[in-house]
């Protein structure tokens, strides 16, 4: 193949990875397709040639512009998304869930439906019921410690 033709083939490489980086944004396409319009450019003044040496240079410029870019360019351009912090236990705490299968407050044998999903519970104290109504009170390993709601 013609050298032309190769060095137009990773400059056009290089503008579809970058267009792609629109529709899948990630910030690690983008700089696949940097390095091959640094390719492109580096064939076409003629510092490489060979197939061998160009796709090992491509290789090693990619993971360097994804390793060392990517934090810059993200500090500018920062996610639409937020992280939020969440704290599993608060958000347990007080809801309402159903007993479904006799609940002792010694092992976590019984069963509630909360969230849509059984969960293994123990009682906080005595036994309760299926068909009763508790308040969670917090998480115990895969499980709930539960009470049962106050008749208020």
């Amino acid at each position: 193949m013609e050298e032309s033709t190769v060095t137009w083939i990773w400059f056009v490489s290089g503008l579809v990875l970058i267009g792609i980086e629109f529709f899948m944004p990630g910030l690690v396409i983008i700089f696949i397709g940097l390095a091959s319009l640094t390719i492109a450019a580096m064939r076409h003044w003629g510092f490489v040639y060979d197939f061998q040496t160009t796709f090992t240079l491509w290789f090693i410029l990619s993971v360097l512009y994804v390793v060392l870019l990517r934090h810059f360019v993200s500090i500018f351009l920062p996610s639409s998304e937020k992280k939020a912090e969440t704290d599993e236990e608060s958000l347990v705490q007080g809801k309402t869930a159903l007993v479904t299968q006799k609940i002792n407050h010694e092992t976590m044998e019984g069963r509630i439906r909360y969230s849509g999903t059984e969960w293994p519970a123990r009682a906080l104290e005595g036994p309760i019921e299926p068909g009763s109504e508790i308040s969670i009170l917090k998480r115990e390993g895969i499980g709930f410690l539960v009470q049962k709601k106050s008749d208020s």
